[in-house]
């Protein structure tokens, strides 16, 4: 994740943040099979669960 002054220096108002990072994405999945928990008890580390949620549905 960008810190406080890399992001300034890298985001335009009028953009969209950038997003977490892929391996936080790839880890939350694996996760999730791992456990066979609901995507609503994704632990806070991986981001909010219906944004990794999303991102999942459309890729795969």
């Amino acid at each position: 994740m960008l810190s406080g002054t890399a992001l300034s220096q890298s985001w335009a108002p009028g953009l969209a943040l950038p997003r977490r990072e892929d391996r936080d994405f790839f880890n939350a999945v694996v996760w999730r099979v791992k456990t066979g928990a609901q995507w609503r008890d994704l632990p806070d580390r991986f981001g909010n669960w219906k944004t990794v949620y999303n991102r999942f549905h459309r890729w795969a």
